[in-house]
């Protein structure tokens, strides 16, 4: 059984904890589309024994230009369709053009369709794009196989698409190598804000809080990719820029252990959620994690033990956790590592993706072929 592995650069975080997953059982062709310039992931490095087709975009998804990078996309993709062992896996980018020659020509038997979100975080959903939200839809209507990365996304999705065969699972654990040890010093306590900088994980929230703190043994570090208006936006709210270490950049993947080696704490203050790629770091590196009280990170975060949670959107309230956290000692944030490694160790048993596809792709879409 081939599969073949469709997907766009935003989403390559994710395709390359899953891709090591499947190939276990799965002949994998992946194919990924990327901007020209900007790509949100530069770095497409893949495993053996994985043929990878990367096609690069010249001109912004909507240009009537990049019709031709479209096509020249879709018949690579085509030309794997051919033969009969064969499963597509589809996770949709935004090239509406490509878009819809996959809704037109791609087979709705042997195409699961991945979803990230199916209800999109509120500061971003669609863009204002009305085709991008007529797709969407006549994606859920075309096709019969989906597969989501939550058990709430996917439950909404059934409420609103009862007859469609879903399942989900949980998201991989991100590795990028061993973390290098870095001595404390003294007291420090070490907050981490990682990743892409977007209004609803509200970067804001904590700056205020931590402006609300008069602690000398306090270090916040900022790390992910922002534009030049976020960035005096953020730096125009910090009080003392001494404890700051800044850097509003993508970050490659060779950084990023020693950045959670560095942290004592991830700080998660968003506002919604569906999952959340740093936090699937700080569970891999035993960094325990501070978060706001909203799913998923209710779920993965018990308070006290592994991290603490404060009600979401509420400044004091994360504002006391801090200062609760600026209390501990030592050994009271290495007895958070060692719960955060414990419940890394329960995660990884409980999520067997490799299987689960498996048994989806032998129960319905074989079956039914």
């Amino acid at each position: 059984m081939v599969i073949n592995y469709i997907t766009y650069d935003s989403w390559w975080d994710t395709d390359i904890t899953i891709i090591p997953e499947l190939v276990k059982k799965y002949h994998l062709n992946v194919f990924v589309l990327s901007p020209f310039d900007n790509c949100k992931y530069p770095q497409k490095e893949i495993g053996q024994n994985v043929k990878l087709v990367h096609v690069r975009q010249k001109y912004r998804d909507r240009d009537l230009r990049s019709i031709g990078t479209a096509i020249k996309y879709f018949f690579k993709i085509y030309k794997e369709c051919r033969r009969k062992d064969y499963i597509n896996i589809f996770i949709p980018g935004k090239n509406p053009f490509f878009i819809i020659l996959t809704l037109l020509f791609l087979s709705k038997k042997r195409t699961i369709i991945c979803s990230h979100n199916y209800i999109e975080h509120g500061d971003t959903k669609f863009r204002g794009s009305k085709l991008v939200d007529f797709l969407k839809e006549r994606f859920y209507q075309s096709f019969k196989w989906f597969h989501f990365y939550s058990k709430m996304q996917m439950d909404l999705f059934i409420k609103d698409y009862p007859s469609k065969d879903a399942f989900f699972t949980e998201m991989p654990l991100k590795d990028f190598g061993i973390a290098p040890i870095i001595e404390k010093k003294g007291n420090e306590v070490t907050l981490l804000f990682f990743g892409l900088i977007r209004d609803y994980k509200q970067l804001d929230l904590l700056i205020k809080a931590v402006n609300n703190l008069e602690n000398p043994n306090l270090k916040v570090i900022i790390a992910g990719k922002a534009t030049k208006e976020e960035q005096e936006k953020y730096l125009s709210l910090i009080k003392d820029k001494s404890i700051y270490e800044l850097n509003f950049e993508f970050i490659p993947n060779e950084n990023i252990p020693t950045i959670f080696s560095k942290a004592d704490f991830l700080v998660l203050p968003y506002r919604s959620a569906t999952q959340s790629g740093p936090s699937l770091i700080a569970i891999n590196y035993s960094v325990p994690i501070i978060a706001s009280d909203i799913v998923p990170f209710s779920d993965m975060v018990e308070d006290g033990v592994n991290g603490f949670l404060f009600e979401s959107n509420n400044c004091e309230a994360l504002t006391a956790v801090l200062k609760k956290v600026l209390m501990l000692n030592e050994e009271d944030i290495s007895c958070l590592r060692r719960n955060q490694s414990k419940y890394r160790e329960d995660y990884i048993r409980n999520n067997d993706i490799c299987k689960l596809f498996q048994q989806f792709i032998n129960d319905k879409i074989l079956y039914q072929i």
